[in-house]
């Protein structure tokens, strides 16, 4: 993955790692607080839906963490895993509200932004695991 070394270059790939683990925490916990706020709009269903995607997006968050500190990279697969299973609940809800026409532009940057974070952290995770295989 070039582009990965030519942006990153200053920047190691287990602290770009970390920095990610970390970063990706916030996403759900402003989740709860939007589903909170717009509860009366929405179906049990899709709260429900909404609800395990964040658990499966801090899950994987907690396993990048848990596979960084403790050095074993065989965790770091785990992780790439789970954040697509969240990425892919959560668009199914994205997909629900566009269907009853609730579709706001805040949904669609949320989207946006939830696809734009999953990429990029799936490349960097995957590109660090691959670096620590090879120097195995």
């Amino acid at each position: 993955m070039p582009f990965l070394e030519k942006c990153c270059f200053c920047v190691p790939l287990r602290c770009m790692c970390l920095f990610l683990a970390y970063a990706l925490l916030a996403p759900p916990f402003f989740n709860f607080v939007w589903l909170i706020i717009l509860r009366e709009f929405l179906c049990a269903r899709l709260t429900t839906l909404w609800i395990f995607a964040d658990l499966f997006n801090v899950l994987s968050s907690f396993l990048l963490l848990g596979g960084l500190y403790m050095n074993s990279s065989s965790i770091l697969p785990l992780h790439i895993v789970s954040k697509l299973i969240g990425l892919i609940v959560e668009m199914i809800c994205h997909l629900l509200i566009a269907s009853v026409e609730m579709g706001r532009p805040l949904s669609i940057v949320s989207s946006v932004f939830s696809i734009g974070c999953t990429c990029l952290d799936v490349l960097v995770v995957l590109r660090f695991y691959q670096q620590e295989e090879q120097e195995d």
